[in-house]
């Protein structure tokens, strides 16, 4: 959000309507609390302030030049049921108006950029699409569970000579000009990652977004 605004780019902001969050995190606790209710839509307009959070199903790729899926357990938690089928691909279901968005970017060339672990629903999204295309060329980070990692090898497998990276580094960037996708580890590189590191990997991330228009 900072480093879109700080070029002066114009933004929406989307998420589901009137989905619960399944389970709340208490970060204080560390502790899951059951007792607490909370929406999607509600949380991100309580991060995002002052823009108005619209509904993601109102998102139309012929309107943008570009998608940006940020990461975290959240997210996974939220618009996948990865953690809870414990990332088994025969169970796997995303939302679907998620799901269709990332199919209409990619097959009308638009870029994607994807931070942290969100290259996993990225990947499950575009499985059919990607599958015998271009060889990928992605960039993870070394702090992904062992679980992710090799849940992302398995939706790759069909894609050719694939090439895919860890790193320790939040903002090294991984751009690949055939397939018009940005990845970077951000969070994901290590167990301390430094707010500062966040956003460094956010930046290059847009930079190499606005490279490929």
């Amino acid at each position: 959000m900072i480093e879109l605004s700080r070029k002066g780019i114009k933004t929406k902001y989307f998420s589901p309507f009137n989905e619960e969050i399944d389970e709340t995190f208490n970060h204080l606790t560390k502790q899951l609390d059951p007792t607490e209710e909370r929406y999607i839509h509600k949380e991100s307009q309580r991060i995002l302030k002052n823009d108005k959070i619209l509904n993601l199903d109102q998102l139309k790729q012929s309107q943008f030049n570009y998608l940006i899926l940020p990461g975290g357990n959240g997210l996974l938690k939220n618009l996948s049921n990865f953690e809870n089928e414990n990332y088994n691909l025969n169970e796997i279901y995303l939302n679907k108006d998620l799901e269709r968005i990332l199919n209409e970017f990619y097959l009308n060339k638009k870029p994607i950029g994807f931070l942290s672990n969100s290259i996993l629903i990225g990947l499950k999204a575009l499985q059919n699409n990607l599958n015998n295309k271009q060889p990928l060329k992605l960039i993870i980070g070394k702090n992904l569970e062992k679980q992710q990692v090799d849940t992302l090898n398995k939706l790759v497998s069909d894609s050719g000579e694939n090439v895919i990276r860890e790193s320790g580094n939040a903002e090294e960037v991984m751009v690949d000009e055939e397939n018009l996708i940005v990845t970077v580890p951000s969070s994901a590189a290590s167990g301390n990652v430094l707010p500062c590191d966040v956003y460094l990997a956010s930046e290059k991330l847009v930079d190499a977004l606005l490279s490929l228009e």
